[in-house]
């Protein structure tokens, strides 16, 4: 019924079934990628000898049969021929191309660990594995992904396979390695090893990530981060470009800024544009009459990234 489904005629349903495809659960034994061999090799058997001639287009439709099944089995799914549609084919042959496209794309994992960055270089990790898939054909992020409620709706539908991938198993234990593998060349010459250390021996990319959120995401480490933050806005003053320059005023503000937005205490557009002003000492009559307007112009006042760059039109 599933190769009908894809299109095959009598014959070329017999000759796959004779290469002992004989229930469902046999399409697990190959891959996608393994298809296209057969079914040249069944194209070169005379017809006598159960070969039979499987073009290009039947090629395609099988190989999507195939993920399809491998997709159902990793999410503990039953494989029911009636359940493979001609929307599920369709979805499939269409997936294929678009992985098919995205092949060359080679993501940099993101490097410079610093303590005070955890949150955002912590997404941006994610972000990373979100790009690769692991050997049960999902990304990889399913290694490290967070507890929760399963039964809230997912995002996407990405998401919900992220979610449904089991965390056992040979593929499993692969991913889990590689993940190890990269949070290890990333922290191995920063604090965060003290962390992770202790699970080189079984390469452990979940528990290390696990440990890493568990001390970063704890209250002492936050209150640490939003004490750093403050303590730089208090700090940082602007009077002239040969003391420090405007760009790196700017700069010092901004990470600030982010590094309390990412730890639970963001600040309002208006403040940032009151701080930014505030701590600026400043004589030339230029700058001075752009603060007094970017105080009188409620849009300026209300936009930091805006405010900054009106400001650094006059600073030379």
């Amino acid at each position: 019924m599933a190769l009908t489904t894809c299109g095959c005629s009598n014959d070329q349903r017999n000759a796959l079934i004779g290469e002992g495809f004989t229930v469902m659960s046999d399409l697990l034994v190959i891959q996608a990628k393994d298809v296209a061999m057969m079914c040249t090799n069944l194209s070169r058997t005379p017809a006598t000898r159960g070969g039979c001639k499987i073009g290009m287009v039947i090629i395609k439709k099988i190989e999507a049969l195939i993920s399809w099944c491998h997709d159902r089995a990793r999410e503990g799914d039953t494989l029911d021929a009636n359940e493979f549609t001609v929307a599920n084919l369709e979805e499939y042959v269409a997936k294929a191309q678009l992985d098919d496209a995205g092949d060359s794309m080679n993501p940099e994992p993101p490097k410079d660990f610093k303590v005070l960055k955890w949150v955002s270089w912590a997404k941006k990790f994610e972000t990373y594995l979100w790009q690769i898939k692991g050997k049960n054909q999902v990304p990889l992020v399913y290694v490290i992904r967070k507890n929760r409620d399963l039964n809230l709706p997912f995002n996407s539908e990405d998401e919900r396979k992220v979610y449904a991938v089991n965390q056992v198993g040979t593929a499993f234990k692969i991913d889990n390695t590689r993940v190890w593998n990269e949070l290890q060349t990333i922290m191995a010459d920063t604090p965060a090893w003290t962390w992770i250390s202790k699970f080189e021996g079984r390469k452990d990319g979940r528990a290390a990530m696990t440990a890493l959120r568990d001390h970063y995401d704890g209250p002492g480490e936050v209150e640490k981060r939003i004490s750093y933050a403050k303590r730089e806005l208090e700090t940082a003053h602007y009077r002239s470009e040969k003391v420090f320059t405007f760009e790196k005023y700017v700069t010092k503000l901004s990470e600030a800024f982010q590094i309390l937005e990412e730890n639970g205490i963001p600040k309002a557009e208006r403040e940032k544009v009151d701080h930014l002003l505030e701590k600026m000492s400043v004589d030339n009559n230029e700058i001075v009459a752009a603060i007094a307007n970017i105080r009188m112009t409620p849009q300026k006042r209300s936009n930091f990234l805006l405010a900054a760059n009106e400001l650094s039109e006059y600073i030379r």
